[in-house]
């Protein structure tokens, strides 16, 4: 018989893996508990929620983003595993009735809780994240990007009138005949914004 030292149930040695590297030559974890140590985080967190695993699996995932934005986002990651660990702790409250929502949905991915900055343009920092359903989290992020195009959109209209003059403005009719709108921006060295911004103005100004 042998004590396990996870569960610390007493157990026989049927039920422990086999390890050369021990004295015994048998892990000191029972099977059970070796399956479930091994098993995706994820499943941890559906079936025995804590805020350490909590805390792990959002920095695992906040890291892995931040690897794929490298390019284009400045984005800081300004708190340890210790210091998400005890936010999760401040926050057990409602982070388990959003677990207990998810659970009533069948652990369905869209319910799923997750960590969501405030300000979306801000770092990931402690001052700046809660804890929201992650098709809450998604939308918020996507109206935020919608947002900003349409934003970026405007000043680069705004600006496109002194990038094209009055005769190009005359020319463009019969330029569109032969050439796309990309072509003629590369032709005049100009922005596609800029010729989008005046064949829509013409065709608004049209009876």
């Amino acid at each position: 018989m042998k004590k396990c030292t996870r569960c610390g149930t007493v157990k026989s040695e049927l039920e422990y893996y086999k390890d050369k590297r021990t004295s015994t030559g048998l892990y000191s974890e029972c099977k059970k508990c070796h399956d479930t140590r091994l098993r995706s985080p994820l499943n941890w967190l559906k079936e025995s929620p804590t805020p350490e695993i909590a805390a792990r699996l959002n920095i695992y995932a906040i890291q892995n983003r931040l690897k794929t934005q490298v390019s284009y986002s400045n984005r800081l990651l300004l708190f340890t595993l210790e210091e998400l660990t005890s936010f999760y702790k401040k926050n057990w409250e409602t982070f388990m009735k959003l677990h207990g929502v998810w659970k009533s949905h069948g652990y369905e991915y869209r319910h799923r809780p997750s960590l969501d900055r405030i300000n979306n343009d801000g770092n990931y920092s402690l001052d700046n994240i809660q804890i929201i359903p992650i098709h809450e989290n998604i939308r918020k992020d996507h109206v935020g990007k919608k947002f900003s195009t349409i934003h970026k959109l405007r000043m680069s209209e705004s600006s496109s009138n002194k990038k094209i003059d009055r005769q190009r403005q005359e020319q463009l009719p019969d330029l569109l005949k032969e050439h796309s709108p990309y072509k003629i921006a590369k032709m005049w060295g100009v922005a596609p914004a800029a010729v989008h911004y005046w064949i829509k103005k013409s065709h608004s100004s049209q009876p």
